[in-house]
């Protein structure tokens, strides 16, 4: 039983000790990118390249309209 508590005491401890951590950085330097950033893509806003540029939306609506078709549902997982 002495093992168990001193378990569930060192994982209450590392918990609130990395929610606090967290919570600190997260105000000084936000950890999740805005809304922006995430649809532009973070590989583009943080690199300033591509990491598969075979496989980007406007590649795919491109590949779509090459292929003459018309039906927006095929493209609706795109927008």
């Amino acid at each position: 039983m002495a093992h168990l508590k001193g378990v569930l005491v060192v994982a209450l401890f590392a918990f609130v000790i990395s929610y606090i951590v967290l919570f600190i950085i997260n105000k000084i330097m936000p950890i999740v990118a805005n809304d922006d950033k995430q649809l532009e893509g973070l590989d583009t806003v943080e690199c300033g390249m591509e990491s598969y540029p075979e496989f980007t939306r406007t590649t795919l609506i491109m590949k779509f309209a090459l292929a003459g078709t018309s039906d927006y549902a095929q493209l609706n997982f795109l927008i």
